[in-house]
């Protein structure tokens, strides 16, 4: 079964760019191998990733992302079916800082680039990013 999973964090205090850019990293790689898409936004003190893929294959990376020193106080925002991806392209999109528009170093991907390679309608993709990001603000 496929299914669509949110999260959001806090993020460690004294993350570097050399942090963020192994957990970019890492996060291709295994998704790439797992068969995951998703994307992953960090606001510079918080995180929100969406991932898709098979059930057991998210709740095994769940479980990994938990016990990730590298963030804390993780809360599952949404955890559904879905009969299609919406982040098809992406074995890992990546958006940084608050100017979204901008990707803020290499791997970085702009919230433009996200848009344009999801899956379905713009107004639909557009709705579901911002959602997305709507949620982040309200927790943190």
């Amino acid at each position: 079964m496929l299914k669509r999973l949110a999260y959001s964090s806090v993020a460690r205090m004294d993350l570097t760019q050399d942090d963020l850019k192994d957990i970019i990293q890492t996060c291709r790689d295994h998704n790439e191998t797992a068969d995951i898409t998703g994307v992953l936004v960090y606001t510079g003190n918080a995180f929100i990733q969406v991932l898709e893929g098979a059930e057991d294959s998210l709740t095994g990376l769940l479980g990994k992302i938990i016990k990730d020193a590298r963030h804390e106080e993780v809360e599952v925002l949404l955890n559904v079916d879905i009969t299609q991806r919406s982040f098809n392209k992406w074995s890992m999109g990546f958006l940084y800082g608050y100017d979204l528009d901008k990707p803020q170093f290499a791997g970085g991907s702009s919230y433009e680039d996200i848009v344009e390679t999801l899956s379905g309608s713009l107004q639909e993709q557009d709705s579901f990013i911002k959602s997305c990001l709507k949620a982040l603000q309200r927790r943190h």
